[in-house]
């Protein structure tokens, strides 16, 4: 870890690489095109992402580094997919940023050190995730509603349909990050969860190289094409008489992308921490087993109703536990 005369010094770089990326990114987004006279000027919902983002990260640079770096990730991934729809066009103006955002990120993730990153990245996506578990009340109310409405009242709305399928897809994607915190997605553990952990971490780290990112990139990627031309024809729903706007849901899509691609670094560098020191590190938990919870003292197991006394203490012992 660097002292702090140079941690300030890099804090300052990542302000100043942040604050000038936003405003590049932001002018490029309202006068590029009348400036460079090219089509990759014409994308300015990414470009005035990669503005406000590039901002935010300088503005967070002195406090909170780990957040910086996070955010200049996307910063960073909005550059190169820049880069990747024109290649054929793309030069210095547009591979100086990412070279910069790259530069800011090393620093900010230097700064922070490892930890404070994956405790970031992971406090992000909880609170992702628990926004996006908001939808799923929100549904039921829906719900409830048109079934009231159309069996009882015999008056169905033209909205119900739209409505449910629009919070259901919502919450689904937008809790793709959430999971991969809590390491909550379906995986085929029957012989991994038996290998020591460095040799999981290096079977994750492959496996996220060269299926996840690449993955996430083309869902990014394709994502924000849907949702581009879904704005630009101010597309409608044709699956009820409502006619309802989509573009706003579809741009959900990128969105859940990039989400997906920051966490993804988190689970790179824990890999990378587990093959250091032979321990997977500590995640930032959002809920925990019942069983758990009544080891610790947090819930009476009178209250718990589940577990017995002997349950609880055949879990104590030795190979008693749940297993991974």
């Amino acid at each position: 870890m660097s002292g702090s005369g140079d941690d300030s010094s890099a804090r300052l770089s990542i302000l100043a690489i942040g604050v000038g990326l936003g405003l590049y990114g932001l002018v490029l987004a309202w006068f590029g095109q009348a400036l460079l006279d090219h089509p990759f000027a014409a994308r300015g919902p990414l470009l005035t992402l990669a503005g406000v983002l590039g901002v935010a990260a300088g503005a967070l640079a002195i406090a909170a580094p780990a957040f910086a770096g996070l955010l200049l990730v996307v910063v960073a991934t909005c550059w190169f997919g820049f880069g990747f729809l024109f290649a054929d066009g793309a030069t210095l103006w547009v591979y100086i940023p990412l070279a910069l955002s790259i530069i800011a990120i090393v620093l900010a993730f230097r700064v922070a050190g490892a930890s404070e990153v994956l405790t970031a990245s992971d406090r992000m996506s909880i609170w992702v995730g628990k926004l996006a578990a908001l939808t799923i009340v929100i549904l039921t109310v829906v719900v409830c509603y048109e079934v009231f409405m159309r069996y009882v009242l015999r008056m169905p709305t033209r909205w119900g349909y739209d409505a449910g399928y629009m919070l259901y897809g919502a919450g689904f994607i937008l809790a793709g990050a959430y999971a991969l915190a809590q390491n909550s997605h379906v995986r085929a553990d029957v012989i991994y969860r038996f290998w020591p952990p460095r040799v999981q971490a290096s079977v994750d780290m492959v496996l996220f190289l060269l299926f996840f990112f690449p993955a996430a990139f083309f869902f990014i990627y394709q994502g924000y094409l849907f949702a581009e031309r879904s704005w630009m024809m101010r597309e409608f729903s044709s699956a009820s008489p409502f006619n309802i706007p989509v573009y706003h849901y579809k741009t959900l899509i990128p969105i859940a992308g990039m989400l997906l691609f920051v966490q993804g670094i988190a689970e790179l560098i824990r890999a990378g921490l587990c093959l250091r020191d032979g321990q997977w590190p500590p995640r930032v938990s959002d809920v925990a087993e019942i069983d758990e919870q009544v080891r610790e003292g947090k819930i009476p197991s009178s209250i718990a109703g589940t577990l017995t006394t002997n349950d609880i203490e055949a879990a104590e012992r030795p190979g008693g536990g749940r297993s991974g």
